[in-house]
């Protein structure tokens, strides 16, 4: 609110409380001796004149047939001279005016200067509760952080764990094989064929292509692989008894190769993906592949040169067999892979 508005005026000033003893020119004896008089009080002026001209003029006047038109003429505009306002009485309604409007709105104001109050409290309240809320949000992300991160953590053990478990896996398996071979091109297959056949056919060609002999009881199980077809030679798992006898069929591998049979070992399907991805995926960094008592074995070309033997290592199996197959091979290939 202005200054002006805390300087309240009196309740009880008026027109009548106004000291006009100055504009007429008369003391406060006078003004209070004439004030039950209207006309002498407000406008004395024309009073005097009034009087100065009977005084000047009495005789005339007395005679002069329009005087009492020129009376009443003057009274009436003494009447309305006393009804208008002077300078003072117009600062005065100022004031009243500037009073009043400041009371209403002062009156006005109030409940809207509370309502603001409350919506400034209210706005405090908000902001001390968002500032709460950053700071528990603040706290969550940085619980969700440690947590996203020990996950990660636990993720890549879990991942860790999961390739250690199929590598036991794979290599207990490949172990269980560790004394069969699997040999393609022998003749004779047969729909149905017995294990007992499918021996005597293994026996007799490997003792007719390189002169070993082997008999009934080194062998523990002959059998085809895969589904019968009529004009081709489904390939042979022989288990034997000792591993020893086995070592000693390897020995002839390169004898039997010139009558287009070929011995490998009995690898598992994850083993025989690899080797097959090794030996067909790159042919231009992989000089020769091979596989021994159920491992991998690369050799590379360095500048045009071998540089030596390498075990493939479990964890490189996945850049293998996640590498896409050459376009004119898309599958892995099915012809007989030659052992060392």
């Amino acid at each position: 609110m202005s200054d002006d508005c805390s300087k309240k005026r009196p309740a009880s000033a008026s027109l009548s409380d106004l000291d006009l003893s100055g504009m007429s020119g008369q003391t406060p004896k006078a003004t209070e001796t004439n004030n039950a008089t209207k006309d002498s009080n407000l406008f004395p002026v024309f009073k005097d004149a009034k009087q100065t001209k009977k005084g000047k003029k009495a005789k005339v006047e007395d005679d002069t047939p329009g005087n009492t038109g020129i009376e009443q003429q003057l009274s009436q505009i003494n009447e309305k001279l006393s009804n208008m306002l002077t300078k003072k009485d117009t600062g005065f309604l100022k004031q009243i005016i500037k009073d009043t409007i400041c009371e209403l709105k002062d009156e006005l104001l109030k409940p809207l200067v509370h309502r603001i109050e409350i919506l400034e409290s209210d706005v405090m309240d908000q902001a001390k509760e968002i500032e709460n809320f950053k700071k528990e949000l603040t706290k969550k992300d940085t619980t969700i952080e440690h947590l996203t991160e020990e996950n990660k953590h636990l993720e890549d053990r879990v991942r860790s764990d999961e390739d250690y478990v199929d590598k036991v896996t794979n290599d207990l398996e490949q172990y269980g094989r560790r004394n069969n071979i699997r040999i393609s091109g022998i003749d004779g297959d047969a729909n149905r064929q017995t294990s007992e056949t499918t021996t005597t056919l293994v026996i007799n060609t490997i003792k007719e292509k390189t002169g070993f002999e082997l008999n009934v009881n080194d062998i523990d199980v002959a059998h085809r692989l895969g589904k019968y077809r009529q004009g081709k030679q489904r390939p042979v798992i022989v288990k034997f008894v000792r591993r020893q006898t086995k070592i000693q069929a390897f020995s002839h591998a390169k004898q039997l190769r010139q009558s287009a049979i070929y011995i490998n070992e009995d690898l598992t399907k994850t083993n025989q993906e690899v080797l097959s991805s090794v030996r067909l995926k790159d042919r231009d960094s992989v000089k020769k592949a091979w596989s021994h008592e159920g491992k991998i074995y690369v050799i590379y070309n360095q500048n045009g040169h071998d540089d030596g033997p390498h075990e493939l290592q479990y964890k490189q199996y996945h850049y293998w067999l996640n590498r896409p197959w050459p376009v004119r091979n898309t599958a892995p290939a099915t012809r007989a892979t030659e052992a060392r």
